[in-house]
């Protein structure tokens, strides 16, 4: 397989990933249930408070921010398959973010 199908196959795993995550319910609501915990206890009852959490919630509701660090993990599968130097990962992380971030521009235009 080609270098450029590669990237192209990490940009459209990474952006469906974000989305998994991010926007979508899962299998059993699982995402849906890690959303919640973020944002309230494991009762339900009563709402988590404080700078961590509030980070944490919004990491995980984000598709943007998902997506710079499915990227980061996209990228080390990536090195697997082609040799990469650091320097060049990091470009290849930052491109597949990149990608990443014009899909769910567009998709998010569409609506």
């Amino acid at each position: 397989m080609s270098v450029e199908a590669v990237l192209v196959l990490a940009v459209l795993a990474t952006y469906r990933l974000s989305q998994l995550v991010a926007l979508d319910d899962g299998p059993f609501d699982c995402f849906a249930i890690i959303r919640g915990l973020t944002e309230y206890n494991y009762k339900g009852d009563k709402k988590r408070t404080g700078p961590v959490w509030h980070t944490l919630h919004e990491l995980v509701v984000c598709p943007y921010c998902l997506g710079v660090w499915f990227a980061g993990l996209v990228t080390v599968l990536v090195m697997l398959i082609t040799p990469l130097n650091t320097w060049m990962s990091l470009l290849v992380w930052a491109g597949i973010a990149g990608g990443q971030c014009a899909l769910q521009s567009a998709t998010e235009a569409s609506r």
